[in-house]
């Protein structure tokens, strides 16, 4: 097998960071909030130390409104805007990561999970591993053969390995069934609707009962109870669309290749003057 990839969710991290010390904000001697800058550094050089990849990319989020704000101007309306020091760090972490040689990919009407997932793909067809740094559930599709999440254990020290078992231990759900799953249960954060009145458990019974959403619709005289078979058939328009906005798309054409992705020696030098 050849080496694997290791796939950072920039955005995702960035933001942990920042709001990991919203209580004490990290800054510099200008007074400007660094919290976001060293909280995602001290976990990329982590990640470095303990895995020591051979290839690896931080992906970021379009700049621009996506495909699927042009199909769901609802999609995630509900969450407030990002302070200001926050937003002020990206360009600087951006800078830093450049200036050290490590690539930085982002494809603009796309978010950094349909970018993961096209690399993911790639990595499929190529018998290479690939690992993603990533908290966002919807990335749990993807998961299965030699794809992983990483998540960083404190008590251990090291990260653990989340897979297709670990998927179903945790979630109740097959990977292939985070989509079905988030079609009829919706995703509060991402402000998808999913079908009204329909919860984790109800649709993880589902699931159980009829693997996906299709299988539902076209046995949905059989589903009882009554009101649940209400409420499926009230919400069939909602289910698909979020079942679609939830399907991350993976044969995006990228700039970069895998062997562009090489960590050789990273230049930390060249970062210390920014």
């Amino acid at each position: 097998m050849r080496d694997a990839l290791y796939l950072i969710d920039g955005y995702g991290l960035i933001y942990r960071s920042y709001f990991a010390f919203l209580k004490n904000p990290l800054l510099n001697p200008a007074g400007e909030n660094t919290s976001a800058v060293f909280g995602f550094f001290r976990s990329f050089f982590r990640l470095l130390k303990l895995r020591d990849p051979h290839y690896l990319a931080v992906i970021m989020d379009s700049k621009t409104p996506t495909f699927r704000h042009e199909k769901y101007p609802e999609y995630k309306a509900n969450r407030e805007k990002a302070p200001e020091d926050l937003h002020a760090q990206v360009p600087v972490l951006e800078e830093i990561l450049g200036a050290m040689g490590v690539a930085v990919l982002r494809k603009e009407g796309f978010e950094a999970d349909d970018i993961i997932a096209t690399l993911a793909s790639v990595c499929t067809r190529e018998s290479r591993g690939c690992y993603i740094l990533s908290n966002d559930k919807d990335i749990l599709q993807i998961v299965g053969g030699d794809v992983y999440v990483l998540q960083y254990e404190k008590l251990t020290g090291s990260y653990r390995e989340v897979g297709r078992e670990e998927v179903v231990e945790s979630r109740g759900i097959d990977p292939e069934q985070v989509i079905d799953y988030l079609a009829l249960a919706g995703d509060q954060s991402d402000n998808l609707p999913g079908v009204k009145g329909v919860g984790i458990k109800t649709a993880q019974k589902l699931l159980a009962d009829y693997r996906n959403i299709d299988e539902i619709y076209n046995n949905l005289a059989a589903v009882n109870p009554k009101g649940l078979r209400k409420k499926l058939a009230a919400a069939k328009e909602e289910a698909y669309l979020t079942y679609d906005l939830a399907t991350l798309r993976n044969t995006l054409s990228l700039d970069y290749t895998i062997e562009q992705m090489a960590v050789q020696s990273l230049n930390t030098e060249a970062a210390i003057p920014l």
